[in-house]
């Protein structure tokens, strides 16, 4: 594709090509160790693709390697994706005691109960099995990096979010092909292993803390990581944005409805598969 642009007045050509290009979806990987101690594994997670499935092993591989005591999620500009990949991704954190059991399923409305789905939680064998995981979010934590937390919820980890309130989406899509078209409407929504969920609102922070964008991400000076490593060492919350901001609890859905009626508000997906 050709596209004629112009700028102050100068015109100019750029040229748009299709390709399949290899992404970078998880990044920053690290163990650092508290001020009391504790050992505290991080890495991002930007897109819930299947090209991070390879790079999470090894990241989870080290991370259990070095013995972490607990471990952080930088989610803060996931948008989301598929819902297999965040399944992956809890199940690393989740480990033996969630096995099998539901990390989300898929309801559609009355008329397409056929279509409803639901994905397990795995055990991996890098998983880690910790009882608490923290987890940075913004307004981009978004879709199927949300339902990495309500899943996880769902089967009683406990989810610590430090950052802003995420994007508030639990409903998603199965594009549908018809007339040379594809319809992404929205179709689904998702609840854990509670039926937890309709969270339009987003999930609040545990720790609402504003980021400082000077500040390398994930860094000793990045605001949401010296949170996170304060509630490691102390169990609460070193800065917070709001007084009374507490964490959002997921509703519950009604047994057996559907996303019927939901529109989309085009940030990215949830994807079932």
């Amino acid at each position: 594709m050709t596209l004629a642009l112009r700028r102050n007045g100068v015109p100019r050509t750029v040229t748009v090509i299709a390709a399949v290009y290899t992404l970078t979806p998880v990044s920053g990987t690290a163990v650092l160790t508290t001020a009391a101690g504790r050992r505290l594994g991080y890495l991002t997670v930007k897109d819930m693709i299947s090209q991070a499935l390879a790079p999470m092993e090894t990241a989870f591989s080290r991370l259990k390697a070095e013995g972490v005591d607990d471990v952080v999620l930088d989610l803060r500009y996931n948008g989301g994706g598929l819902v297999s990949t965040g399944g992956t991704l809890a199940s690393y954190v989740a480990g033996a005691s969630a096995g099998g059991r539901r990390y989300a399923t898929l309801l559609y409305n009355d008329k397409q109960t056929d279509s409803n789905q639901t994905f397990r939680f795995s055990t991996p064998t890098s998983a880690l099995g910790l009882p608490r995981v923290v987890v940075l979010t913004g307004r981009r934590t978004c879709s199927a990096s949300e339902q990495v937390i309500n899943g996880l919820r769902g089967v009683g980890v406990d989810v610590v979010a430090i950052g802003e309130t995420s994007c508030g989406k639990p409903v998603g899509s199965l594009p549908i092909d018809a007339c040379g078209r594809t319809y992404s409407a929205i179709n689904f929504e998702s609840v854990n292993d509670r039926n937890e969920g309709r969270y339009f609102d987003g999930f609040d922070a545990t720790c609402p803390v504003a980021e400082d964008f000077t500040a390398v991400q994930g860094s000793a000076g990045d605001p949401l990581m010296a949170a996170a490593m304060h509630f490691a060492d102390h169990g609460d919350c070193l800065v917070t944005l709001a007084a009374g901001a507490t964490r959002k609890k997921a509703l519950s859905a009604p047994g057996g409805r559907g996303a019927a009626g939901f529109e989309g508000d085009g940030r990215c997906g949830m994807i079932p598969r």
